[in-house]
């Protein structure tokens, strides 16, 4: 049935699209409701992470040998190390686990040791800061959800004793115009504070998981170190740890992949590659190193890196598995299991809290903004859709009217539309759109008393008119209004919108009204679906209903029952809706609500793709293509990911929005060439990476060496390559093999970037597996 019910949805919701009724898309989009269990292990095309027992186990050691200060022991035995330590919390990132799922039996998490240290690992005994250490602990501060401008304290003996220390104002007083360099003077034991290739990757990793952009004469300096074997190192030729995370903080400072420098790193990388798959020093494998350029690749765009990197005996991800120990570590300690849990999970530096993870999407949302100021379905502006990006917007703290195209912001375009929105063709009153309208538009500091133009010209009183609608005797907000599906009868999606609208214009809430909500609840606790529910939560907690209240405890649990696996509701609308709710209800959702060690927030956090927008589904065998990004899904997830419930608090210190850098595009093609396996016949392997909206294709068509005509092979998809089996019945000869790629957004291949793209390789029967040849 999920399929077909699937299908019916996105046909109800293709018609709302038309008649531009965005008000009830949450009810509508809400998929079948179960608790049934969802693992890691259900096929999915692009899903950004997968735990596996070689993760687990990892995290499990360190677990193990955390220290009762929180912190985690390096190369002096027996004492928490600062380095190590933020190392780990990053780890636990990278697994998509909160920071505190490693606290000691003392109650302390790496966070708190490394709050600490903060100072003393930051500064000399001069009090010089080190721009390097600066940017990489404000790297894991901002992703365990911390404060990088607030973080630890100045010591007993400093002028500002006793004050939070602000990383980020503190690391961008080091940078140096006239080299482009964050540099200082500091100097203790073998750190030092001078410029150098590794400090200033990390510092450029730091401001980015912290939404700033570096100047770029800061992104030139390190380009200029860049050694004349395409790596990064130490003016002694490309080291390969080095060479990784330049990568990294290069893109994520917005290098495009296909900039010279970062191919010709790349190109080092594949050099220094070992037989087995892995990376190492003078051809011993190390975890360390094989993890390092995974995440590489990975940010490039390889996000499966098994083909696109695979050797003669192996692939990268195989190859650091191999490297685990029977305790889960790797290398035996804690430094060494933390790169390899990041390495394991494929998830590329800057790791991304909860603020990058928005800013991100908010980035995605601007940047699909309409021509009128609008946003919309397949390319039709609407006013619902662009009242969920309202308040996705006024949630992070930016003034939606600074969101424009030219000179038309979206509260233009809510200005000359939402008269026609909020009302059928006879001019009667839609309580549910008319109570989004005031909702988003209180939330971003308009005064929704006087908005837009009514019929006669006058300035338009939404609040008015809503208030209109209340029926005493019954307590609903209820009309006769008809268009399309949508009605004006009162329904719990509507009465709880009516009553988050007016509380956000500070009207006073019957208490028939309150009452009316809840004699809708059905036995079981809920209000039709997940999103009602939550929706319900947060409409009933603004009009003042306690925490206690058994209507609210009833919807606790039935939220509870309804809870997947991954910690979420089976989809990010869902699960934004769900968790805004239980936000509002007074639960701890980042403690209590947690499943396998995800609390709701790392579970909605599941469904975004790395530039910034959600999908819908990973899943196969849905109605949406997995991995398509969705507007939706992406307004509605913003603001719960940021832990805010409506109505949304005072808009007065709301500020103008200018978008982050967001990561390369993860739906274009990343290919490389063709890969032949001879046998009795011969397999060959297409490795591509990226295409997470499944929408690239590849061709391919053979022929021996010296033969005019070309055949044509058949592909099957999997993760990360296509396949295709020749029937070989002749001698044994050399065959061309000439792979053509397509994809809307864009093939990849080297620093080309293009709509299309062929690449030619030869498989040799006289060698078992051919690396990659020539383009």
């Amino acid at each position: 049935m999920r399929p077909l019910r699937m299908f019916c949805i996105a046909w109800v919701l293709a018609l709302l699209t038309l008649t531009a009724v965005a008000a009830l898309a949450p009810t509508l989009l809400a998929a079948p409701q179960t608790t049934a269990s969802v693992a890691f292990t259900t096929p999915r095309t692009a899903y950004p992470i997968v735990d596996t027992p070689e993760l687990s186990a990892a995290v499990a050691y360190l677990r193990n040998v955390q220290r009762a200060d929180g912190g985690f022991e390096g190369f002096t035995p027996g004492q928490s190390d600062d380095f190590t330590t933020i190392k780990a919390a990053l780890a636990l990132n990278a697994a998509r686990l909160p920071v505190d799922t490693l606290t000691s039996g003392t109650n302390q998490t790496a966070l708190d040791y490394l709050e600490n240290r903060a100072y003393s690992y930051t500064h000399d005994l001069a009090n010089v800061a080190f721009p390097g250490r600066l940017g990489l602990l404000a790297l894991a501060v901002a992703a365990g959800d911390a404060t990088p401008s607030g973080f630890g304290n100045y010591p007993t003996g400093h002028p500002n004793a006793g004050q939070p220390i602000d990383l980020i104002s503190t690391l961008t007083s080091t940078f140096q115009p006239a080299t482009g360099a964050y540099s200082s003077t500091a100097s203790l034991g073998f750190s030092s504070g001078a410029a150098g290739t590794l400090s200033q990757s990390f510092v450029l990793l730091g401001l980015a998981g912290v939404q700033t952009a570096a100047p770029p004469a800061a992104l030139q300096f390190l380009l200029d170190l860049q050694e004349p074997d395409g790596g990064w190192g130490f003016g002694f030729g490309g080291d390969v740890d080095t060479t990784a995370i330049v990568i990294q903080a290069l893109l994520a400072q917005g290098i495009a992949p296909t900039d010279s420098a970062i191919q010709d790193g790349l190109a080092f990388l594949r050099s220094q590659q070992l037989v087995s798959g892995a990376w190492g020093f003078e051809g011993i494998a190390s975890a360390d190193a094989t993890a390092f350029v995974i995440q590489a690749a990975v940010a490039v765009g390889f996000t499966h890196p098994t083909a696109s990197w695979a050797t003669a005996n192996g692939d990268p991800l195989t190859a650091l598995r191999a490297l685990q120990n029977e305790d889960g570590s790797f290398g035996g300690n804690a430094l060494g299991t933390a790169h390899a849990i990041a390495g394991l999970a494929r998830a590329p530096l800057p790791l991304a809290g909860r603020e990058l993870r928005a800013a991100q999407a908010l980035a995605y949302v601007a940047a699909t903004q309409g021509g009128a100021g609008s946003w919309g379905f397949g390319g039709n502006p609407s006013v619902g859709g662009s009242l969920d990006a309202v308040l996705a917007f006024s949630a992070a703290g930016y003034n939606p009217a600074t969101v424009s195209v030219g000179a038309a912001s979206a509260l233009d375009f809510l200005a000359a539309e939402v008269l026609d929105y909020t009302r059928d063709v006879t001019g009667t009153l839609f309580p549910a759109q008319t109570g989004k309208a005031i909702l988003a538009l209180a939330g971003a500091g308009a005064d929704p008393r006087s908005f837009g133009v009514d019929v006669g010209g006058d300035p338009l009183d939404l609040v008015r008119e809503l208030q209109a609608t209340y029926i005493a005797a019954t307590g609903a907000y209820s009309t006769t209004a008809v268009r399309g599906f949508s009605s004006g009868a009162p329904t719990p999606l509507s009465q709880s919108f009516a009553i988050l609208g007016l509380t956000a214009a500070s009207e006073p809430m019957p208490e028939a009204a309150i009452s009316y909500l809840i004699s809708l609840q059905a036995e079981n606790g809920a209000w039709g679906s997940v999103d009602t529910t939550g929706l319900a939560l947060q409409a009933l907690r603004a009009a003042g209903v306690a925490a206690g209240n058994p209507a609210l405890e009833s919807a606790v649990a039935f939220l509870r029952a309804q809870q997947d696996t991954l910690g979420g509701w089976g989809n990010p609308n869902s699960t934004a809706y769900a968790l805004q709710g239980l936000i509002a209800a007074g639960e701890d959702v980042a403690n209590d609500w947690r499943k396998g060690g995800r609390s709701p927030f790392e579970a909605l956090a599941l469904y975004q793709k790395p530039d910034g927008p959600f999908t819908y589904t990973w899943e196969e065998g849905s109605f949406f293509t997995p991995g398509t990004s969705n507007d939706l899904a992406t307004w509605q997830a913003i603001p719960a990911l940021l832990g805010r419930s409506y109505p949304l608090a005072s808009a007065t210190a709301l500020v103008s929005y200018t978008p982050v850098t967001r990561s390369p595009n993860p739906d274009r093609m990343v290919v490389a060439p063709a890969r032949g396996r001879w046998g009795n016949s011969i397999v060959v392997t297409v490795p591509f990476g990226s295409d997470m909206n499944n929408d690239g294709s590849v061709a391919l068509e053979w022929r021996a060496v010296g033969a005019t005509a070309w055949q044509t092979a058949t592909l099957a998809r999997g993760a990360g390559s296509f396949t295709a089996t020749l029937d070989m019945s002749g001698p044994l000869q050399s065959y061309e093999l000439r792979t053509t790629f397509s994809d809307p957004d864009g093939v990849q291949s080297g620093t080309s970037l293009a709509s299309s793209s062929v690449l030619t390789s030869t498989v040799d029967p006289l060698r078992l597996y051919l690396p990659l040849a020539t383009r």
